[in-house]
């Protein structure tokens, strides 16, 4: 994995196998698929900010970064939120299908907020997942089926 200046010259490389790449706030986040870890570099200059080793050594999918938290699902059915900062565990929840990347939403207006997962159980189509993003907890799961994980 590496970084390019806007010249294109490359500031930064890392002999690793990521996956998944964000960019927020001047730090990069990504799946090491050689380990199942979650990991946070800066974009400056590459330097590792902190690693989280999932429990159960399942690989992580694409995380997504917003408020101070890093959420991110695993194959093994995990959904994770990670303080941004120093990756430390804010909550896990376990699911029963495989759920897609989160898409997370934030409705100013009426002062709610939620992590939504798209979960597929096995080869049949599976549900969409509101989770509370402070907690971890259902807020709601669709009546009607989804078509595919993400």
């Amino acid at each position: 994995m590496g970084q390019l200046s806007g010249t294109g010259t490359e500031l930064w490389s890392v002999p690793e196998y990521a996956f998944g790449q964000r960019v927020h706030a001047g730090v990069v986040y990504y799946d090491n698929l050689s380990d199942s870890t979650l990991r946070a570099r800066s974009a400056a200059d590459g330097s590792l900010l902190w690693t989280f080793k999932n429990p159960r050594d399942f690989n992580f999918q694409i995380p997504v970064v917003a408020g101070g938290v890093v959420w991110a699902s695993t194959v093994g059915s995990q959904v994770f939120a990670l303080r941004a900062s120093d990756g430390s565990v804010l909550w896990e929840v376990q699911l029963d299908g495989h759920p897609g990347a989160p898409v997370v939403h934030f409705d100013h207006v009426w002062g709610t907020s939620l992590v939504a997962v798209a979960e597929q159980d096995g080869g049949s189509p599976g549900f969409l997942i509101a989770l509370d993003p402070n907690t971890g907890a259902t807020k709601w799961i669709s009546s009607v089926p989804v078509s595919q994980p993400g």
